[in-house]
């Protein structure tokens, strides 16, 4: 999906409504207001991306996740981010999960994590730190 949630200085409704039900809790399917920070670092990992001639879409694994979710998820942090709508796992197909973890770095928005025997990466908006799972 690509679309616009942000424009002149406010949040596009419509847009971000249906940004926010794309990231929902799948296995509950309940969708909540996600960060507007966290969407910005999905964006800046594909305009990054973009700007390199890769044009592949970005593959959410989880967005927001219920409580009782992540409670069933091996090895989820108790306090995850992704349980207040600010944390993603993406993956990208031919981007390693450790290049895409180097781009988030880059950044410098927030947590990232690397899961390279599972070919994703987690991106969150929370404090500056990196981790290998």
């Amino acid at each position: 999906m690509k679309t616009v949630y942000w424009a002149n200085g406010e949040l596009v409704a419509p847009n971000y409504i249906a940004l926010c039900r794309l990231l929902r809790d799948t296995h509950l399917n309940i969708a909540v207001q996600m960060d507007p920070v966290t969407l910005d670092i999905l964006r800046g990992v594909y305009g990054w991306l973009r700007y390199f001639g890769i044009d592949r879409p970005l593959v959410v694994l989880s967005g927001y996740r219920h409580p009782r979710t992540n409670a069933n998820i091996e090895g989820a942090a108790l306090r995850s981010l992704h349980m207040l709508g600010q944390a993603v796992d993406i993956a990208i197909e031919g981007v390693s999960s450790t290049q895409v973890g180097r781009l988030g770095q880059y950044l410098s928005a927030g947590g990232v994590g690397f899961y390279p025997t599972r070919n994703f990466t987690h991106l969150d908006r929370g404090r500056l730190r990196s981790w290998t799972g």
